[in-house]
């Protein structure tokens, strides 16, 4: 099936397709959104394009690009086994941290 011929799917596929007012209403969905992009990827300014979109309609939105990272590099650093710590994971880490509290 070629999502080009439906465009009811592009949103779905590619968000630089969504129709206006696609995300509004999330702040009832999610309390708090991470978006995060490496500097050295080539989805960075489609990432960053969404991101602000995304702040306009949701106060708790956090927006970070990386400088020197590339796509999905926290997540393979780790895989691999990694020790070095890029700039990213320290700030996920705490981010997703204060989504957790101790009872």
């Amino acid at each position: 099936m070629d999502t080009l011929k439906i465009p009811e799917l592009l949103p779905d596929v590619d968000q630089t397709y969504r129709p206006e007012g696609w995300y509004n209403g999330l702040e009832s969905v999610v309390e708090k959104i991470l978006i995060t992009a490496g500097g050295n990827e080539l989805i960075r300014d489609d990432v960053v394009e969404i991101g602000e979109i995304i702040e306009k309609v949701h106060s708790r939105t956090t927006l970070l690009v990386d400088a020197r990272g590339v796509h999905d590099e926290p997540l393979a650093d780790y895989s691999a086994g990694e020790a070095r710590v890029g700039e990213l994971p320290p700030i996920i880490k705490e981010w997703l941290g204060e989504g957790f509290t101790m009872k």
